[in-house]
């Protein structure tokens, strides 16, 4: 007896929803109504569409699933920022080595003609 009053009190439950559910989205629609009049747009909307987005549920949905490609996300975000700062450590340090260069070929050219300027006094 208890199972069948409850079963009762859950049917008029959901059909109270629906019906209330029906009520709001008709006061929405009825609001924006009034909205396009008190805006004098002159639209005329024949249809209304509604949109649902779909849910599925499967594995890929899963906590698991999703904590396991955010770590992959995680790890790939990981390997480039190594790999790109590998690949500037090396371009600071091939520049470093081009500057001695040049400072190295700037002094030698510096002593030549120092040498050169001593030998016409």
């Amino acid at each position: 007896m208890l199972i069948a009053i409850m079963s009762d009190t859950y049917a008029k439950v959901t059909e109270v929803s629906e019906q209330s559910a029906m009520t709001e989205k008709i006061n929405i629609l009825s609001d924006f109504h009034l909205v396009l009049k008190k805006f004098d747009l002159k639209m005329n909307f024949q249809y209304i569409f509604k949109i649902k987005k779909r849910v599925h549920i499967s594995d890929e949905d899963s906590l698991e699933s999703k904590l396991g490609k955010i770590y992959e996300q995680v790890s790939q975000g990981q390997e480039k920022l190594v790999a790109d700062n590998s690949a500037r450590r090396n371009e600071v340090v091939h520049g470093f080595a081009r500057i001695s260069d040049e400072m190295q070929s700037l002094k030698v050219s510096i002593d030549e003609k120092m040498k050169a300027n001593m030998a016409e006094i």
